[in-house]
């Protein structure tokens, strides 16, 4: 990779690798190098910035580089909802629920799509903040998603603040 840093394909690999052993330590170092060897590969941009905000490393001297990391992905060709899923990560993390809210569109949430479903995991997790009711379909497009522990731990505590039972809703079986 770093021979060849333009080689995306060796690094959605090796992501593809730590998300599946659950190293989430491992992921977000190599995510921080790719975003800054080669800051026009977006969607390693979006999940850097995400996976950041989830290990709350979104705070201290990496936020100005978040930040224009952000910034990168809204005045990007990028799809609107990486951006959209990147831009609610960090406001979530700054406590910025409302703001966070309003930049996922709860129509969007779900589908096939990555995307789709990054936005249902943040939709999820801003919405039990602010205590307001999760759609089943969003619930389970965010499971969906190949979740790291640390990310598991956040959509089981969305869950629980929200008053569902954590077992039929992360299993599937609504309440």
């Amino acid at each position: 990779l770093k021979a060849h840093p333009r080689h995306a394909w060796a690094s959605a690999a090796l992501q593809r690798h730590y998300r599946a052993r659950g190293d989430a330590e491992k992921l977000w170092s190599l995510l921080s190098e790719r975003v800054r060897r080669v800051p026009d590969d977006l969607p390693a941009v979006s999940a850097w910035v995400q996976l950041s905000a989830v290990l709350d490393r979104a705070s201290g001297a990496p936020t100005a580089s978040l930040a224009a990391a952000t910034q990168r992905l809204a005045a990007s060709p990028a799809p609107a909802g990486a951006a959209a899923a990147a831009q609610a990560a960090v406001l979530w993390r700054e406590k910025r629920y409302e703001e966070a809210f309003t930049r996922l569109t709860p129509a969007s949430a779900g589908g096939n799509s990555r995307t789709g479903r990054e936005i249902a995991f943040w939709l999820a997790v801003v919405s039990s903040e602010l205590g307001r009711p999760v759609p089943d379909r969003v619930w389970r497009a965010a499971r969906a998603l190949p979740l790291l522990e640390e990310e598991s731990v956040l959509l089981r505590a969305a869950v629980e603040k929200l008053g569902r039972s954590t077992a039929s809703t992360l299993s599937g079986k609504t309440t």
